[in-house]
């Protein structure tokens, strides 16, 4: 993990979420966390595979929905590739 402890990440992106007036889902929560603790640019398929342990009734297209919300807020940065 880079830059700081998980809570002040997680903090920071609750911060991130309420400034741009987006609700705080634990879905949101999931993905973001995930994000956080890898060195890794995982997919939206990898993520789906890896959050569903954690959230089994999330939906690909949630995940996909979930990376483009991140990203606009400065939450995750979008890869192409």
């Amino acid at each position: 993990m880079i830059g700081g402890s998980m809570r002040d990440r997680v903090q920071g992106f609750v911060a991130q979420c309420r400034a741009a007036g987006l609700a705080v889902t634990p879905q949101r929560l999931a993905i973001f966390r995930h994000l956080a603790t890898t060195d890794s640019h995982p997919s939206a398929e990898e993520l789906h595979a890896t959050v569903r342990r954690e959230l089994p009734t999330l939906s690909l297209a949630t995940v996909y929905k979930t990376l483009d919300t991140l990203a606009t807020v400065g939450a995750a940065l979008r890869l192409r590739g």
